[in-house]
């Protein structure tokens, strides 16, 4: 299924995978400096510098991580996507890019509806047949179980958190 999104909506997917692209090459600039200052100095290494260089190395794992993790989500479902934008801007310490993903969230506030999702209602509406939804996200399915009970469809939820209990309960219903 093509999806068309608004401008609006394309404007602000575009936006964001803009950012994180800057935040990767802003990260991998800052890392190549800081190679480029360990060369100087490669036999002079103090435990000290060590530490740095082994938290720099962490930080570009978890940074690459979470920014990774950021455009999955924003993939899976613009309101998880927000969410995620969310919590990615309480583990910015940078003022400037606090402001940048600040543009960002009331870009996301701005707009209406939810391609993706509009998609998939209509698409169950119009086989009005039992179907499957997998998505990787908790925070998307729930997302599409609210748009789901909005639009009067029933629907059971099943997930990797539920215990065995509660997974043979919802295959039963």
């Amino acid at each position: 299924v093509l999806l068309d999104y608004s401008p609006e909506e394309l404007n602000f997917y575009n936006k964001v995978l803009d950012f994180i692209r800057a935040q990767y090459r802003k990260y991998y600039m800052k890392l190549e400096e800081s190679k480029e200052k360990e060369t100087e100095d490669t036999e002079e290494i103090s435990a000290r510098d060590l530490k740095k260089i082994a938290k720099a190395y962490k930080n570009k794992t978890t940074l690459t991580f979470a920014l990774i993790m950021l455009t999955r989500q924003l993939a899976s479902c613009r309101q998880t996507g927000v969410k995620a934008l969310q919590r990615y801007r309480e583990s910015v310490e940078d003022m400037a890019e606090q402001k940048e993903i600040d543009i960002l969230l009331n870009h996301a506030k701005q707009l209406s509806g939810d391609k993706k999702l509009e998609t998939l209602i209509k698409l169950i509406k119009k086989y009005k047949t039992k179907v499957i939804v997998f998505t990787t996200f908790i925070e998307t399915m729930n997302q599409i179980g609210t748009e789901l009970a909005i639009n009067g469809i029933s629907h059971i939820k099943f997930h990797g958190g539920m215990n065995l209990d509660e997974k043979e309960a919802a295959i039963n219903e």
